[in-house]
């Protein structure tokens, strides 16, 4: 039988192999982990979609569900061995329910209050920056992130404020539009590619964007070049950046005993590979070891923050935010440190919440001018 979604065509090994596999990766999914649930497990969501795909199912609104119990936090992938992206394959999956009207109507809730929430981002930067975002000559970009702006704002500016120390340069933020991320996970596709396209022009001119969020710099250098758009400009993670000047970094004055414990932002870790930049920088800020989850690194755990799933089912999101909080006490506790605004936000919003930290706010008191 033909495929009957053309978008999901390109994703036919993953949802075939995930159809036929055993379930290896059933404990990593953080999903159906915090729902108890054999249908949102990475083996039955792909399972669906493979079904779906040849038109063995209906595409409505009861089997598009399941698309969206999904954080894309790839940590399935860590536990593959055919490096199956489960979640690549799922979005895919999410673009064809949004055309079909069959979405999750918390999906359309997130397309359609997108807009005013880039507004507000952007209002939200214009308080914060003035007239550093009109810097139109400037060679680097520093870009915080909606989520920094309008939750976070302090961490916003100890990024831009590292950036900028760090550089000895001449800095702009760019903070007027949204890299379109939320569009991507709801299942809007064209209005991702909309917005990043816009984002990615506002670079011209540039040598380097640094980025905080590493959900930002996973669109627009990862998901955005996979959809046919490229750029020349150099992109960064903020913890990338400053890794580049760890001599310009020093222990932090006053610092309490204790253990500083990292969180591994899934997007940062294993969707761009980057593990031990934040910690050199850390450990350079601290003067001593990090401490670290028994699940670090290529297996971290997610904090319920990607895939919009704050937005679409946010008791399982904070399900999934109280099981990392409780791991971190059970494993020492201490400040709770993350590169991460959504993860952040996750975990203060929680009744358990432990101390915790940005990694900006921790490498901007360590720079040493």
């Amino acid at each position: 039988m033909t495929h009957s979604l053309p978008l999901v065509a390109a994703h036919e090994r993953e949802h075939t192999y995930c159809s036929f596999c055993p379930k290896l990766c059933r404990v990593a999914c953080p999903v159906s982990t915090a729902q108890a649930s054999e249908t949102t497990t990475p083996w039955g969501k792909m399972t669906n979609l493979h079904h779906l795909a040849k038109g063995q199912l209906p595409l409505d609104e009861e089997h598009a569900a399941s698309l969206y119990a999904c954080t894309g936090c790839q940590r399935c992938k860590s536990y593959c061995d055919h490096d199956t992206e489960v979640s690549a394959a799922l979005n895919a999956g999410r673009a064809e329910a949004v055309r079909a009207r069959v979405a999750p109507p918390s999906a359309y809730a997130v397309i359609e209050a997108h807009q005013g929430r880039q507004e507000r981002a952007a209002r939200a930067a214009e308080g914060l920056f003035g007239d550093k975002l009109a810097r139109s000559a400037a060679p680097v970009v520093f870009f915080p992130g909606c989520t920094a702006c309008t939750v976070r704002p302090a961490d916003a500016l100890a990024g831009e404020e590292a950036v900028r120390r760090l550089s000895g340069r001449e800095t702009r933020v760019s903070a007027s539009g949204c890299c379109g991320l939320p569009l991507l996970d709801a299942g809007d596709r064209d209005g991702f590619l909309s917005a990043a396209t816009r984002t990615l022009s506002h670079f011209e001119g540039a040598e380097e964007v640094v980025f905080e969020d590493p959900g930002c710099l996973h669109a627009l250098s990862v998901s955005a070049r996979r959809m046919g758009l490229e750029t020349s400009v150099r992109m960064s993670h903020l913890s990338q950046f400053a890794d580049r000047h760890l001599a310009r970094l020093e222990p932090i004055e006053g610092l309490p005993e204790g253990p500083v414990r990292y969180h591994d932002p899934c997007k940062l870790g294993r969707g761009l590979g980057v593990y031990e930049e934040p910690r050199r920088v850390l450990r350079k800020a601290l003067g001593r070891q990090v401490s670290e989850f028994h699940h670090h690194g290529e297996r971290a755990e997610c904090s319920g923050a990607g895939g919009q799933l704050p937005r679409t089912n946010e008791p399982t999101a904070d399900a999934i935010a109280r099981e990392r909080l409780r791991t971190h006490e059970r494993e020492g506790g201490g400040l709770l440190v993350s590169a991460c605004a959504g993860s952040l936000r996750r975990f203060e919003k929680q009744t358990e919440a432990p101390e915790i930290a940005s990694f900006a706010s921790l490498l901007v008191r360590a720079i040493r001018d």
